[in-house]
């Protein structure tokens, strides 16, 4: 406000520039694109596999949200797109299959994290 009316043209410019980004594009298709894979019934399928091929492992469903997370976070960029697309498609397949949802939310939060770190990244 000590600016002046100069000062609040600027907000407006400011707000757009904020608005008018890749990024608040990309993380909500990708969570688009998890709700399908969680509505068609194919996360169902694809966990229903893992956790047949990972049977003998200890914690295997685990390891593979760590896995499924890197891959997702190589081809999204986003932590934010990877935890909360990974996570709403893994944690209800987990819960069902009687993990206690303190650890498989620890492994989708660590998973998460994963985004950051792979190139190309962009948050």
């Amino acid at each position: 406000m000590q600016g002046g009316f100069s000062a609040l043209n600027s907000l407006g410019l400011v707000s757009w520039g904020s608005m008018n980004s890749f990024v608040l594009t990309a993380v909500p298709l990708f969570m688009l694109m998890a709700e399908i894979l969680r509505e068609s019934g194919l996360s169902t399928r694809v966990y229903g596999g893992l956790a047949k091929l990972v049977a003998k492992l200890p914690g295997g469903l685990l390891q593979t949200n760590i896995a499924g997370c890197a891959v997702f976070a190589s081809v999204s960029g986003s932590s934010i797109a990877t935890a909360a697309s990974i996570g709403s498609v893994a944690l209800p397949q987990l819960i069902r299959r009687k993990y206690q949802r303190s650890l498989a939310a620890g492994s989708l939060a660590a998973g998460g994290t994963l985004g950051i770190l792979i190139p190309p990244s962009f948050r």
